[in-house]
């Protein structure tokens, strides 16, 4: 029963997590604190490197010690994002704020929807697996939008401030929920005492090793996986600024959660 649980705060916490008024005017109000497009970039590419280099790491750490753990960390730093964010007002701080954003990002990656599988397995439940998956992506795209409508008005009235005060509290009911999620057994990498035992366990060097391995040997797989990083980063910049674009126009900031959702 717990372990079913665990799907409804996976639900709660996706929600929470999404919740974030603040990324409907994200680019302005960094813009209102001295980033210009350049430095913005370069934040980008801090994140980018973070989030990289850390998963394996994270992966690694989320079979060893629980992915139970790994969300709370995810939880934990998405707190820590916003709060900096807050009093952000050099570059330091947004680099600083993008460096904890790429460590719960690299937390949660993969740790989510193991801890989601894990806990339906353990109910004889993994067959609703592909439907409980649809179900959270459909709470983080609900809470995106609620956001953007919400968060637009908010600005508009209030400033841009209040948004990021508000997406704090959002990752801080995330956070909470984390906290309630149990490790489930893991029935399919159950090992016998002996095995336990006479085991060792792989070095990092190895993860990596076999990774590229892989990729070397499957050289079509390489090439989609290139593709998609060209095309992803092309479309993906023209949406990280689209903000700026809209604002230049002279388009007030409470229609932005309208252009945010239909994005």
């Amino acid at each position: 029963m717990r372990n079913m649980q665990n799907v409804r705060f996976l639900y709660a916490f996706r929600f929470f997590h999404n919740l974030i008024p603040a990324y409907v005017i994200e680019r302005l109000f960094w813009e209102q604190r001295g980033m210009s497009i350049p430095l913005v970039v370069l934040t980008e590419i801090i994140y980018a490197l973070t989030v990289i280099l850390l998963e394996v790491p994270s992966g690694i750490a989320a079979d060893k010690f629980g992915r139970k753990r790994m969300m709370v960390v995810a939880g934990f730093f998405g707190c820590c994002e916003f709060l900096i964010l807050v009093f952000a007002a050099k570059f330091w701080h947004f680099a600083a704020a993008v460096f904890v954003a790429g460590i719960g990002r690299a937390a949660s990656s993969g740790a989510e929807t193991a801890l989601l599988y894990d806990s339906l397995l353990v109910c004889g439940e993994e067959h609703k697996f592909e439907k409980c998956l649809g179900r959270l992506n459909a709470w983080d795209f609900t809470a995106a939008i609620i956001a953007a409508l919400s968060g637009s008005v908010m600005a508009s009235l209030y400033g841009f401030e209040l948004n990021y005060w508000v997406s704090v509290g959002g990752m801080l009911v995330s956070l909470a929920f984390s906290f309630m999620l149990v490790e489930p057994e893991r029935k399919s990498l159950e090992r016998s005492k002996v095995e336990a035992e006479t085991e060792e366990p792989l070095a990092f060097w190895q993860y990596v090793t076999a990774s590229l391995r892989f990729f070397r040997k499957q050289p079509d797989v390489s090439l989609m996986v290139l593709a998609g990083m060209v095309v992803g980063a092309s479309v993906n910049y023209i949406d990280e600024f689209w903000q700026l674009y809209v604002n230049r126009l002279g388009v007030p900031v409470v229609f932005f959660g309208v252009f945010s959702a239909g994005i």
